[in-house]
């Protein structure tokens, strides 16, 4: 027993993501990441995949929390150069970084800097999930067109 002392017991609950990946783009080719959602019951239960087609989903690629976006994608559609989002039946996500996105000139700036980007999964009841998230850093080309 302790007398005359306080114990002070700090207990951190939850997680800023259900992962941390830290993205390392490669200007000027397509980019292709893949991540899957699942949930357990118990810590020795099987995984359950999570049927995702009538989830929601967006990502951002950003200089910070808050700064500059450098790409903004949502599930189902496809940016002016080509890259996209989307989520199946299998609880797999895809992030696609198009070759065409990524040879864009302030792709160079982003290179010198780095960024921060994260996925949001979108549940049917509103529910926001972050399902991953991390630094960005943008390894240049060096052949170009």
């Amino acid at each position: 027993m302790l007398r005359g002392r306080r114990v002070v017991v700090r207990v951190e609950l939850g997680q800023a993501a259900l992962a941390v990946c830290d993205l390392v783009v490669s200007q000027g080719a397509d980019n292709t990441y893949r991540f899957r959602y699942g949930t357990k019951a118990t810590d020795d239960a099987d995984t359950q995949f999570v049927d995702l087609t009538d989830w929601g989903a967006r990502a951002q690629l950003r200089y910070s929390p808050g700064g500059d976006v450098w790409v903004s994608l949502v599930k189902g559609q496809t940016t002016d150069h080509g890259s996209y989002l989307s989520a199946d039946d299998a609880g797999y996500v895809t992030v696609h970084l198009h070759h065409t996105e990524t040879e864009q000139p302030e792709w160079t700036a982003y290179a010198r800097r780095g960024g921060v980007w994260d996925v949001e999964l979108v549940a049917p009841d509103g529910e926001v999930v972050r399902l991953v998230m991390g630094a960005v850093k943008v390894s240049q080309d060096v052949t170009r067109d």
